[in-house]
């Protein structure tokens, strides 16, 4: 069984299973993040105290509620 956090790859020629993070896979290029700017700019906005605790954190819930984000 497969945790989220890890996509498994099969190599054909040895028959062989590899089990990468998906944070590996990013990492090496293999995947390409596909993270909206808007998101990107909430966590930014946050970090330069922009935005506050709490409307950091409503914003994520509202991802989740929509589905953006899953959990």
């Amino acid at each position: 069984m497969q945790d989220n956090n890890s996509t498994s790859i099969t190599e054909t020629e040895n028959e062989q299973e590899e089990t990468l993070e998906d944070s590996e896979l990013i990492s090496n290029g293999e995947i390409e993040p596909k993270v909206p700017e808007w998101v990107r700019n909430i966590a930014l906005w946050y970090g330069e105290g922009i935005l506050s605790e709490d409307e950091f954190i409503d914003a994520i819930r509202f991802l989740i509620k929509e589905g953006v984000v899953i959990v």
